[in-house]
């Protein structure tokens, strides 16, 4: 990032712009690529919660398939995460 800030200012620094103006595009720019970095941020998280529910469904689908149903259903009442079998 401290890369690509020096680049912004060395490549948009001319006699013909204001520091003021230069310092509100960078602003900008700054931000929208903060936004970015956040949704990239938040989407992999998202992947990521979505990947362990999927397991999570999976674990108790085949703990059905294959444990004797009287115990399926104490640990489905126990709420124990598989610690009661």
């Amino acid at each position: 990032m401290k890369g690509e800030i020096k680049m912004f200012f060395e490549t948009n620094e001319n006699k013909d712009t204001t520091y003021k103006n230069l310092w509100d595009t960078f602003k900008a720019v700054s931000g929208g690529k903060f936004i970015a970095l956040n949704a990239d941020k938040r989407k992999k998280e998202r992947s990521k919660i979505d990947t362990l529910t999927s397991q999570g469904q999976e674990f108790k689908t085949n703990l059905a398939n294959t444990v004797k149903p009287c115990l399926y259903y104490k640990y489905k009442k126990a709420g124990c995460g598989g610690r009661c079998l």
